[in-house]
């Protein structure tokens, strides 16, 4: 079963913050910071190293910082923290806008017993467009259910977005 938004906020130790927000069927999630993923390496152990680079970025007329972003793929870092017991489950999608401005954001299943202090995704920016995301936009949903009880999440992703 899917929770709704107030159930959901149970597993935000730190609350929506300023940015976030209470959608129908889940928490929009406020972008904090965005990188590059130039690449990666994935071995049969399972584990990923990412590589990152920083993003250009401006500042807009209301003195707010603003992303610019060519196509490519792109790892989200959002405002907003997580804390899952070991019976819950969840996942992040993009909301409507970012799908209609070429923005494709997912992110992996978070098993019970993750918990992160910056929720974290990847977006692929498609197109020959630039696409500018002020800082703390809402893009993308937190949806979260309910799944059968199960061992703790203790991988090397637990407290950690990405590998650093």
């Amino acid at each position: 079963m899917v929770l709704n938004a107030n159930s959901i906020l149970n597993f935000i130790p730190g609350g929506l913050g300023d940015f976030g927000a209470k959608a129908q069927c889940g928490i929009d999630l406020s972008i904090k910071n965005i990188r590059r993923i130039k690449g990666g390496k994935i071995f049969q152990d399972g584990k990923e190293i990412d590589e990152y680079e920083e993003v250009d970025t401006k500042t807009n007329e209301k003195g707010n910082k603003v992303f610019a972003l060519p196509n490519g793929v792109y790892s989200l870092e959002f405002d907003q923290d997580i804390k899952l017991d070991n019976k819950h489950c969840g996942y992040i999608k993009g909301r409507s806008t970012t799908n209609r401005c070429g923005c494709y954001i997912w992110s992996g299943e978070f098993d019970p017993g993750f918990e992160c202090p910056s929720i974290g995704a990847t977006m692929l920016v498609a197109g020959d467009n630039l696409v500018e995301i002020e800082e703390h936009s809402r893009l993308a949903q937190l949806i979260l259910e309910e799944c059968e009880e199960s061992e703790e999440y203790n991988g090397s992703y637990k407290g950690n977005k990405d590998i650093k």
